[in-house]
């Protein structure tokens, strides 16, 4: 008995999605049935009210359902409308394309300036964001003169822009010590008198010059690499000192200083 309960509870559950997912696609079928049968009203507000749960469909779906509002649209004789809903459909299927035999010259004139205007849009949207790439890696360049490590934090690369201003910091301490050291032991030398002071005294010396320089250069490099890396390594725009965002003229770019 109590196999024969759990059983049935089973395939109550199957039977429940099955008749849920049924009746989404179901209300896809209903949007396109209607509008076939000439009823725009009643499929423009299927497909409205449809896509007010837009996350309950699949991709392929929420595109149907796009382009059938679209052709809702342009029977009531509204292009604009039209247009934006095969710019969405096209969102979700840049590589759509409606077939001739089964669609009316008007649907398919309207439907080619939408994509027209959906390609100009998309390589708009590149141009910004490379322009806004640039804009990124100037900002954090010059930053990387004043202190490197800062142009990467500034870029989003945290943990990269920490390690480097450690690393600065590491060589910038080392470099004092030293520049100290050597003033200490050529005045050291300097005074020495007796020949083999003075080879003892100069050999200290020339050691910590020597270290003192390559340190120097060592820091030299460090500024040198900060700044190309920040001028031509390409970051994406997620750092959250830049941000692109939509508006009703197209793009608008935020910018943190």
């Amino acid at each position: 008995m109590k196999k024969v309960f759990t059983v049935s509870i089973l395939s109550l559950l199957l039977l429940s999605l099955c008749f849920g997912q049924e009746e989404t696609v179901s209300e896809v079928d209903r949007i396109i049935e209607e509008f076939e049968k000439g009823s725009i009203e009643t499929a423009e507000i299927l497909a409205l009210k449809a896509l007010q749960r837009e996350e309950s469909f699949s991709r392929f779906e929420r595109e149907t359902i796009h382009l059938y509002l679209g052709y809702c649209y342009i029977a009531k004789g509204n292009r604009e409308l039209a247009k934006r809903q095969f710019i969405k459909a096209l969102e979700l299927n840049p590589t759509l394309t409606l077939n001739p035999l089964f669609i009316s010259p008007k649907i398919s004139a309207v439907f080619d300036e939408a994509r027209e205007l959906f390609l100009k849009n998309k390589a708009e949207r590149k141009s910004d964001l490379k322009n806004s790439s640039s804009m990124l890696r100037l900002s954090a360049s010059w930053r990387s003169l004043v202190s490197p490590g800062w142009g990467h934090i500034y870029k989003g690369e945290k943990t990269k822009g920490y390690i480097l201003i450690g690393a600065n910091a590491a060589v910038l301490s080392t470099l004092a010590v030293l520049q100290w050291q050597c003033q200490e032991s050529r005045q050291k030398y300097l005074d020495a008198r007796i020949p083999s002071v003075i080879a003892d005294k100069y050999d200290t010396y020339n050691m910590f010059y020597k270290a003192r320089n390559i340190t120097a250069l060592l820091e030299a490099g460090l500024y040198i690499y900060c700044y190309l890396d920040c001028l031509y390594n390409e970051s994406d725009l997620k750092s959250g000192n830049l941000t692109l965002i939509p508006s009703a003229n197209g793009l608008t770019l935020l910018i943190n200083f």
